[in-house]
Order: C-alpha cells, then structure tokens, then sequence
C-alpha cells in the first residue's frame, strides 16, 4: 500500500550544525526512499503560534516548510524514527494514497502523461 508522508518544519529546522530540510532530504535518499518534494509556504503558524509571513518585512521570518513523501507505507513508517533523530520541532503525517498517475511502469495505474 502507498502512503504519503508530510513533515512539517520550517526554514529555521536545524540538524546538528547544519540545515533540518537539507538533511531530512539527504536522510529519505539514503534510506532509499522514490523520492522528496519540499513546498516552502507563503504563511502560516505552528506550535509557537508565531505567524510568518513571505510578505512581511521582519527580522525573523521563518516561513513553514512541507516534504512529502510517496513510497510503500512500511518504508515511511520506518523513516519515522530518522525524522526523529534528525530534526527536532517538526510534525509528521502518514496518509494511505492511491496512484493515478506515474512515471514508472505500473499496469495497475493509468499513465496520464
């Protein structure tokens, strides 16, 4: 079954000495997962309640960051304790999908390309 899985960070997410979303991404392609797509947001609040926000001028502006994930559900659910271990302060979701449409070979999903 496929799956999808959200992390939510934002741009001032760290690991260790260095950047929260680089490293989740550089995680996900050693554990060999098909793939990573970050979104960065134009506004938004997390537990901090501190709203960011791309079109207001601030000193500190640390806009909300989404990596999704689409693999089989048991490799995700692996991944999960390497979110963990690599960034702190983020919140992750799992979600069964359905393929509608892909790039790889697949006769039991329509090509819509």
């Amino acid at each position: 079954m496929k799956a999808l899985l959200r992390v939510y960070i934002d741009e001032s997410a760290v690991a260790g000495h260095g950047n929260g979303l680089n490293a989740l991404v550089e995680a996900a392609l050693q554990a060999g997962l098909s793939g990573a797509t970050a979104f960065k947001g134009i506004y938004g609040y997390g537990r901090s309640r501190y709203v960011s926000s791309s079109w207001v001028v601030d000193a500190y502006v640390a806009l909300p960051i989404v990596l999704q994930i689409i693999d089989d559900e048991a490799k995700l659910r692996a991944f999960l304790p390497i979110i963990e271990r690599t960034v702190s302060g983020g919140t992750a979701s799992l979600a069964r999908v359905s393929i509608v449409g892909s790039n790889e070979i697949d006769d039991r999903a329509p090509n819509l390309i």
